[in-house]
């Protein structure tokens, strides 16, 4: 079994793009959705260890703003926390590929990809790009932010110029253009290469 590395910076459509691949019968881990999971249980109390109760809200649930807002500007938190969760969705993300041991390959949805050592255990790397003004329009309808809101976290991240640079393929993404033909033909590429 492959393991395939999708990223690219927020916006991009990386999530569409490993939709089409669900609908192809290729399973997908999300490193961001299963490390909300994991910090609204396993990972709570030492989650409360280092930012104090305030980072979960009455109802149980993790406090995103607060922790976003705590580790925004503070890479020392933010260090502790990766400290925390990194490990927890790496040892997660071994269990489900275990799970998963008998398909071709998996997809391993992570923004921040080529961050880390997640990067080593991809057998290729997919990084979805689109451009400029489809990410600030798309990020804007999906979480409401101002332009400058989106420009600031996009200062952060790994530009798509590198992410190209780092990638095996490519997939690019456009409200102007059919993505799902463009996921069929690097599913069959896919599905080739796992053979070897």
């Amino acid at each position: 079994m492959k393991r395939v590395g999708i990223t690219g910076v927020m916006g991009a459509g990386k999530s569409t793009v490993c939709r089409v691949f669900e609908m192809l019968g290729i399973p997908h881990y999300d490193c961001d959705q299963r490390a909300k999971i994991l910090m609204n249980n396993s990972l709570k109390t030492k989650i409360i260890d280092i930012f104090g109760s305030s980072a979960y809200l009455e109802c149980g649930e993790l406090n995103r703003a607060y922790l976003a807002s705590k580790i925004f500007n503070d890479s020392e938190l933010k260090e502790q926390l990766e400290a925390v969760v990194h490990p927890a969705v790496h040892k997660d993300l071994q269990d489900w590929c275990f799970e998963h041991r008998r398909k071709p390959f998996v997809l391993v949805e992570s923004a921040i990809l080529l961050n880390g050592e997640l990067s080593n255990d991809m057998d290729y790397i997919v990084v979805v790009h689109t451009n400029h003004n489809e990410i600030i329009g798309r990020v804007k309808l999906r979480d409401g932010w101002s332009e400058e809101q989106i420009i600031k976290r996009l200062e952060v991240q790994v530009s798509q110029k590198e992410m190209l640079e780092s990638a095996d393929f490519t997939v690019f993404t456009s409200d102007d253009e059919l993505l799902t033909p463009k996921v069929v033909e690097l599913h069959k590429k896919m599905l080739t290469l796992s053979q070897n």
